[in-house]
């Protein structure tokens, strides 16, 4: 369900008036992270060989969508359905080292999400923030953002999703 567009866009809307918007974008964001993750360790698109390097640009662009600032236009030309097939690619070993190129939005995916003042913090236990702060930090993963994800999954399933079914099964 997760990976269809108009659910997300559903969910979203439900979120923002239970003021958890937050986990929605830490769901998008998630999946931009692994997408970028696998261009990175497979050298396609952003990060192709024949770039010299990931321009501010594209750093600046990542930001933006991180702390929530997504725009109706920037999606009228995406896919609305995906399966979990579609991602299977993205299925990457989580105890893959992370590479240097990565660390930017890794680190800004961190500051948006998972620092306590970040201004689009999720609710994660205090155990699990520390242990991605020290794993980023200091001996940065792939999978280091894997526990959080599996916490507001589980969130949004609990608080979400039935209000979700409720909006589009019990009229």
């Amino acid at each position: 369900v997760l990976y269809q567009k108009p659910v997300i866009d559903d969910l979203k809307v439900i979120a923002v008036n239970d003021f958890c918007v937050e986990n929605i974008l830490f769901w998008e964001s998630f999946i931009k992270i692994k997408e970028l993750t696998y261009q990175c360790l497979t050298n396609t698109g952003e990060f192709e060989e024949k770039k010299p390097s990931i321009k501010i640009e594209s750093i600046k662009t990542m930001n933006k969508s991180l702390t929530g600032l997504y725009s109706n236009s920037e999606h009228r030309n995406s896919k609305n359905y995906f399966t979990p097939d579609d991602y299977k690619i993205y299925d990457i070993d989580p105890n893959i080292p992370l590479d240097s190129r990565l660390v930017p939005y890794y680190i800004s995916f961190y500051n948006a999400f998972i620092d306590p003042y970040g201004p689009v913090t999720v609710n994660v236990s205090s155990d699990i923030a520390s242990n991605i702060f020290k794993n980023l930090f200091n001996n940065p993963t792939v999978g280091v953002f894997d526990e959080a994800k599996n916490d507001v999954i589980t969130s949004m399933f609990l608080t979400l999703y039935p209000q979700y079914i409720n909006l589009h099964f019990n009229k």
